[in-house]
């Protein structure tokens, strides 16, 4: 399949802006527009919007979950390297050492904190 330079240049620019979101089987891509964050702040770094990228950095596939507890159903399973929008945190049962939850909104879903890169920008509470 041929692509044009426009295209090209689109997806450049999605990608470094942090709003193209890939499956995890790396069939489809989105474009999506940033969500408002709900919540007051948390976290240390740098705050780099209403939403923050973050990246999977699970060594294998990454379960998320319907509710921010490691015993709550699976709606999900995303591989290391997928890449989606963090828009808040909170506080809940530990996982791996780690009692924080993020909020992912493209898949809908809570991931441990600990197995998410944000690359060190703060993120919301809840």
């Amino acid at each position: 399949m041929r692509t044009t330079t426009a295209l090209r240049t689109l997806a450049a620019a999605l990608l470094t802006s942090g709003v193209l979101a890939v499956s995890a089987t790396g069939t489809t891509a989105t474009a999506a527009p940033p969500t408002l964050a709900r919540g007051h702040g948390g976290g240390g770094g740098a705050f780099f919007g209403p939403w923050t990228l973050g990246v999977v950095v699970a060594p294998g596939f990454l379960d998320v979950r319907q509710l921010p507890t490691p015993f709550s159903p699976v709606v999900n399973r995303l591989l290391p390297g997928f890449q989606d929008r963090v828009q808040c945190v909170v506080l809940g049962p530990s996982f791996n050492g780690n009692p924080y939850w993020f909020w992912l909104t493209g898949v809908r879903a809570w991931a441990p904190a600990g197995s998410v890169f944000t690359y060190g920008a703060r993120v919301p509470y809840c």
